[in-house]
């Protein structure tokens, strides 16, 4: 079976794509920045505390993870080298939900793992995505 998309269709499956997970992993980061990164620190570490996890690698998520998923909200926001952001999206929500996974969290997991599935949408039609530094460096060289 050929389907076929046309380039106006593309742009806009991309640029969904981009705002669903821009609001998913900018809006977390956001909360948990402007809400102390200390407290969710400490969040982590006290779920995570039973679950025979080392307190380091919590603690270093834990510290990393809410600038990341601002960054990368920002990144995807800009369209710049759009491959790029939507794989590094995809790498960070697996690892959210192999969190999730050992504190036992199925449904966590599954409703992630749609995240991931857009991500690998947006990595499929981004190269035609016009409304992104990409498509307008691409449309200036042509």
């Amino acid at each position: 079976m050929n389907i076929t998309v046309d380039e106006k269709n593309a742009t806009w499956i991309s640029v969904f794509m981009r705002v669903a997970i821009i609001i998913f992993l900018g809006f977390s980061g956001l909360r948990k920045v402007t809400g102390g990164v200390g407290v969710s620190v400490e969040r982590m570490r006290q779920l995570f505390a039973d679950t025979g996890t080392p307190a380091w690698l919590v603690t270093g998520q834990a510290w990393i993870v809410p600038y990341l998923e601002v960054a990368i909200a920002i990144w995807l926001l800009t369209g710049y080298k759009l491959r790029g952001a939507f794989i590094t999206s995809a790498l960070l929500i697996l690892n959210f939900c192999g969190a999730m996974k050992i504190l036992g969290n199925g449904d966590v997991v599954a409703n992630n793992s749609l995240f991931v599935l857009l991500c690998c949408v947006g990595l499929f039609f981004c190269h035609r995505d016009r409304w992104s530094i990409d498509g307008l460096i691409a449309r200036k060289q042509s």
